[in-house]
């Protein structure tokens, strides 16, 4: 079935045999010299420190001058600097650029990117029309491995020292990494096969249908002898050691509470009796009214430590904070740094995490706990085992969301979480309104003296904000409420008491100590509120259902006795309708503007023509609007 050539230890499949079913298994030649030069490549200049040095300038020159000969199509190779870590391709102009700068990924002994080869791993003949031969790399699924295997023991205090198998599912694991895909495949284990497969699903977005489909095809179409799984039910099996899955768990009906803990076992909610099944009378499989996905944390955060790709990156904010006093990070922020300053243990590792809770219109069970605590943790960059503390830093979501997240109501006159009763608001025609913003402004501000909004200056000081033991108090004072939405058990609706505010139930987030003490609790998504901001603006200037310029709103300005000469005129006892403040061939060109920058703005890879034929657009807009010195009009205004 096979013999030996002059190619080094690899094995080839005779040109008559079964293997020749597709180019793809063809095995190219291993030139000699190649191998030589992986032997004497000297590599000691990656470890030099300052990247100025001429060891290290030189063997980056060299190693330039070897990626030369492994460059694709686009005449690009993978990046091996400390940040792209062979997962990005640039060309090489960018990665002498990047690996001056970030420095050089020291873990990258075997280059096996750029023309090196792992013991017993043959040089694969891409196809292509350059016909340029890659290394398939197989030493990945080795150190994922690894990087899991010594995550999950980082707890473990009775290992046997003479045991041979830790775990079971990792035995099998590593058996796949040293498993043909199929007999004579010395190239490609079957469980890279697998993890590349399912990396491609997900960067494609494969179906779950499709993926299976493609899956049963390939091994129909590879050798009989072949380890490819037949579903992606299968393929998902023996991945699930690596990967991180998350628990299910039953939820009462009304919301009382979750079937977990203690009540586990429970057949009816202990608060409103309620069924936990949609049919409890069933023989099959009993299915739960609700189920609650349930992702741990504290495995999430501990693989992210655990991968010496990861592990670095979970303390870049200890390094990479502005110098210039521009924000670009959260940790450049007056938060963060109150946190830090108040809480001087925790800030004084790097390791320690703070957490940001991203719910964006979901509204979570009311039985919940966090706080800051210590788990031990295996670093991966240090080799080190450390007690990782985490920290919720603050909330970011809709301004719905809010409303549940920080237990204090946005509707009504008082709707501001931050300023509470003090919160500015007056009764429009319809709804409520937010007014009074030049009182947030600077004292000596020019805007709080000018007479342009409502004729007078702004002399009032911003609205007081509440301190840790004035926002405790009132929580104390609040009545004690049974979670969930059964009418008898918590979900009756009542009338809130004066001294209730706006307050609808005490946040589970005070549990934690530290939470009254945050700088800023909780964070408005910008998608919604530059989304809101923008349809507004671009809707009273085209006068479209958008429109915030209405009859109503003129009759509020009449009402509030400010801007009267926007006020509707009466004529023939009827208040005529607000005119756009467009015509339609303003219109017409902002529409013409708008599709040359949407067309503009598609174009791959042109990001300076963009930007410049957004400013050159805009500006056009701006001058025409200005020329015409537009202003709202009325019917009936002479």
């Amino acid at each position: 079935m096979e013999k030996s050539g002059n190619v080094g230890d690899a094995a080839v499949p005779e040109a008559d045999s079964k293997f020749d079913w597709c180019e793809y298994g063809a095995i190219a030649d291993v030139v000699k010299d190649q191998a030589d030069s992986v032997m004497t490549t000297d590599k000691s200049w990656i470890r030099v420190r300052n990247r100025n040095d001429p060891v290290f300038l030189n063997g980056l020159e060299n190693f330039i001058e070897t990626a030369k000969n492994h460059l694709d199509s686009e005449d690009k190779t993978y990046c091996p600097c400390k940040k792209c870590v062979n997962s990005h391709r640039h060309s090489l102009t960018v990665i002498k650029a990047h690996i001056h700068d970030k420095g050089f990924q020291q873990s990258y002994e075997t280059w096996i990117y750029h023309g090196e080869e792992l013991p017993n791993s043959p040089v694969v003949d891409a196809l292509s029309g350059s016909r340029k031969r890659i290394v398939v790399p197989t030493q990945e699924m080795f150190d994922a491995l690894d990087d899991v295997m010594a995550e999950q023991n980082t707890n473990e205090v009775n290992i046997d020292e003479d045991a041979n198998d830790l775990d079971p599912e990792f035995d099998a694991l590593f058996a796949e990494v040293n498993t043909e895909l199929y007999p004579g495949c010395t190239w490609l284990s079957s469980l890279n096969f697998l993890a590349k497969m399912t990396h491609f699903k997900v960067i494609n977005k494969w179906t779950d249908s499709s993926f299976s489909q493609v899956l049963e095809f390939l091994k129909f179409a590879f050798p009989k002898e072949n380890h490819v799984p037949a579903s992606y039910y299968e393929a998902k099996k023996k991945l699930r050691k690596i990967g991180l899955g998350y628990q299910s768990i039953d939820a009462c009906v009304n919301d009382c509470v979750l079937f977990w803990k203690d009540n586990e076992s429970k057949e009816n909610c202990p608060v409103c009796n309620a069924s936990r099944w949609v049919d409890p009378n069933t023989k099959g499989k009993k299915i739960a009214h609700k189920v609650m996905r349930y992702f741990p944390l504290t495995s999430r955060l501990r693989r992210r430590y655990g991968s010496r790709f990861t592990a670095k990156d979970m303390i870049w904010h200890n390094t990479g904070s502005s110098t210039n006093g521009m924000m670009r990070h959260p940790v450049d922020g007056k938060a963060w740094q109150e946190f830090d300053k108040r809480y001087p243990d925790f800030a004084k590792e790097p390791r320690n995490v703070r957490l940001g809770l991203a719910a964006d219109g979901f509204n979570p069970f009311g039985i919940m706990s966090l706080s800051y605590k210590g788990i031990r943790m295996r670093d991966a960059s240090t080799d080190t085992i450390f007690n990782m503390r985490a920290a919720l830093l603050w909330t970011i979501n809709g301004f719905p969301a809010r409303s549940s997240l920080s237990g204090w109501s946005g509707q009504g006159y008082k709707a501001c979480s931050t300023y509470k009763q003090d919160t500015p608001s007056i009764r429009a025609s319809n709804k409520t309104v937010f007014i009074g913003h030049r009182r947030f402004l600077p004292s000596n501000h020019k805007w709080r003296f000018s007479l342009l909004f409502n004729g007078n200056k702004e002399k009032r000081k911003a609205p007081r904000r509440l301190n840790k033991e004035q926002i405790l108090e009132q929580l104390n004072s609040l009545p004690v409420r049974i979670p969930g939405k059964h009418p008898d058990y918590g979900g009756a609706k009542r009338k809130r008491a004066e001294s209730e505010l706006n307050w609808t139930k005490r946040s589970i987030f005070f549990e934690l100590d530290y939470w009254s003490t945050l700088e800023l609790k909780h964070n408005l998504d910008v998608m919604h509120v530059e989304k809101n901001v923008c349809e507004s603006l671009l809707g009273t200037l085209l006068m479209n259902d958008k429109s915030k310029d209405t009859n109503n709103a003129r009759v509020d300005l009449k009402d509030m006795g400010i801007r009267k000469n926007l006020w509707l005129t009466p004529k023939k006892n009827k208040k005529e309708g607000v005119m756009a403040a467009t015509d339609e061939a303003d219109r017409k060109r902002f529409e013409e503007w708008k599709k040359k920058y949407n067309k503009a703005y598609k174009s791959p890879n042109e990001e300076e023509k963009r930007f410049s034929a957004f400013q050159e657009n805009l500006r056009d807009v701006e001058e025409h609007l200005a020329n015409k010195n537009l202003k709202s009009h009325w019917k009936g205004a002479e």
